[in-house]
């Protein structure tokens, strides 16, 4: 639980050169095979969007766990996160991953938006999940509801194909 919170802790930590407004944190977790890390990745989620351990409007309402490249291990990370059974957050998708085409998860992601429900997106680190859900994000109906959204995203497998955030806005 300690290092759970050290790790949040870290994530307030600043660059004093940007904007307060363009703000992000970033922490890392490493350690090797079964030793904890995705347990300690839903600690993370847990505290970040715990309305009662932070200031109002500085909790998470949705958390984005890249799960990794293959459909297995996004399914064993969803039915982890799955299993800590929290009524008031909604874990997505509940079938397959999200893609241009899979009109059932773009429901269910919509449905918990509209709903301002707290969410937790299990997805694969693929180029084409990634892309249909910022192409969804994008379409009037979603991005009206993205001003109700702190969101964190959580990589869990940074050290495989990471994404080159260097140039991001």
């Amino acid at each position: 639980a300690e290092n759970v919170k050290e790790t949040f802790a870290r994530m307030s930590f600043k660059n004093q050169g940007i904007s307060a407004s363009d703000r992000s944190g970033y922490g890392l977790v490493v350690g090797r095979i079964q030793s904890g890390k995705t347990a300690h990745i839903i600690g993370l989620c847990m505290l970040a969007m715990d309305r009662t351990l932070n200031d109002p409007g500085e909790e998470y309402n949705t958390v984005i766990i890249l799960s990794g490249l293959l459909e297995d291990l996004r399914k064993q990370t969803f039915s982890r996160v799955n299993d800590i059974g929290v009524d008031d957050i909604r874990i997505l998708p509940q079938k397959s991953d999200f893609t241009e085409k899979n009109d059932e998860a773009k429901e269910e992601l919509l449905d918990a938006l509209c709903q301002v429900d707290p969410c937790i997106l299990v997805v694969k680190k693929n180029h084409i999940v990634i892309e249909a859900i910022l192409d969804y994000l994008e379409e009037p109906e979603i991005s009206l509801q993205l001003d109700e959204r702190r969101i964190l995203i959580i990589d869990d497998e940074c050290d495989h194909a990471s994404i080159d955030s260097s140039h991001a806005e």
